[in-house]
């Protein structure tokens, strides 16, 4: 059994040119110290680091509620079909053209995948 990751918010923190990244009490990804020079979020300029660093964070913070989004809407009991007209009832699939449930269900499993 793996360990989980460190509890969310993630924050970003600037040391000179280089951005890391930290969580409440804990530094996610350091630099200086007994750590090599050239570590921390990198990019080709500080800017680019910085907005690494930045994508990240946004990336760690949101995924849960992107998961719980996902789960709720690849759920099949939370789509019905729609009257037209007439008593006609089509799919969401129908008329998007696509099942947009799956959609959901390939993100999930990569996340899932990924984790």
């Amino acid at each position: 059994m793996s360990a989980g990751h460190t509890p969310t918010p993630w924050t970003v923190f600037r040391h000179g040119k280089k951005y890391g990244i930290e969580a409440v009490h804990q530094s996610i990804v350091v630099f200086g110290g007994d750590c090599e020079p050239d570590m921390g979020v990198q990019g080709a300029t500080v800017e680019e680091a910085h907005a690494n660093a930045e994508f990240i964070v946004r990336a760690v913070n949101s995924h849960e509620n992107l998961i719980a989004a996902l789960k709720w809407f690849a759920d099949d009991r939370n789509w019905r079909e729609e009257e037209l007209s007439d008593g006609i009832y089509v799919s969401a699939e129908w008329k998007l053209g696509f099942d947009p449930r799956e959609i959901a269900r390939a993100a999930l499993a990569k996340a899932d995948a990924q984790s």
